[in-house]
């Protein structure tokens, strides 16, 4: 089976974005399909150097000189919910460093696709949408200016040994690492400066999939802007058959 793994893919030597992760191959090709990702430890540039996106530029929703570089991973389910809880250090999902230089959006979007509807940062690019974790440790201190200026609420890694949140999938409770209760509200943010064993691994960790068993893959085909709006949602499909097709978008795109 094709892989993603690459030798040297490290944070210093991303690979550019328009590389396939694994649970994405065969998906794009289907009718209307982009890429719907997470990315985390993520740190932006402006013209090279570390920095903040300028209020202006999100004003305007021009980033000329702006890039980000970060972890991506796919929101396909079921191995999306691993990405959105920020889990790389568990070899469940395929992930890469990458970098991303065609910046057209960065918006707050809210979306039951995400922690059952939680509000978060969405940055569109020409070849996928990312839903925005966390920054790397180093950019902390700049993604904060950049959520004072979108409003946007701090988003953190979950922790695994945690209470099952009420927004995990039913159909996926036995993917869920820690205690089954489930809590009605989101669990406390965890500090990623003190999660020494991911912040090392994802330094040197080439992408990973080391799956036990076969997945049942879920595509998405993007978070799309309401007309008229900032807001956005998804256009979801229905579960891929084997042997047949991707089906028909289950939600549509929000007229005025």
């Amino acid at each position: 089976m094709a892989t993603n793994q690459q030798t040297g893919n490290q944070r210093v030597n991303p690979a550019a974005e328009y590389r396939l992760l694994n649970e994405e191959l065969g998906f794009q090709s289907s009718q209307g399909a982009r890429c719907t990702r997470v990315l985390a430890k993520f740190e932006f540039f402006w013209n090279g150097q570390a920095a903040s996106i300028p209020g202006s530029m999100l004003a305007q929703q021009q980033f000329a000189g702006m890039k980000v570089v970060g972890i991506v991973a796919t929101m396909n389910l079921p191995q999306g919910l691993d990405a959105q809880c920020g889990w790389f250090g568990l070899d469940r999902i395929d992930w890469f460093w990458a970098t991303i230089e065609t910046i057209q959006e960065v918006r707050v979007g809210e979306d039951q696709i995400f922690r059952g509807g939680a509000r978060f940062v969405l940055l569109r690019s020409e070849f996928a949408d990312y839903i925005l974790l966390f920054p790397h440790k180093e950019h902390e201190h700049l993604w904060q200016s950049t959520l004072a200026t979108l409003g946007a609420p701090v988003c953190e890694m979950l922790l695994p040994e945690g209470a099952r949140p009420s927004w995990w999938p039913h159909k996926w409770d036995s993917l869920w690492l820690g205690m089954e209760e489930t809590v009605s509200t989101h669990p406390a943010p965890s500090n990623l400066t003190e999660d020494q064993t991911l912040a090392e691994e994802a330094e040197v960790i080439l992408t990973r999939l080391d799956h036990l068993e076969p997945w049942a893959l879920e595509p998405d085909s993007g978070i799309q802007p309401a007309a008229g709006t900032h807001k956005w949602e998804s256009v979801r499909r229905a579960p891929h058959k084997p042997g047949g097709t991707t089906g028909a978008p289950i939600a549509k795109r929000i007229q005025r």
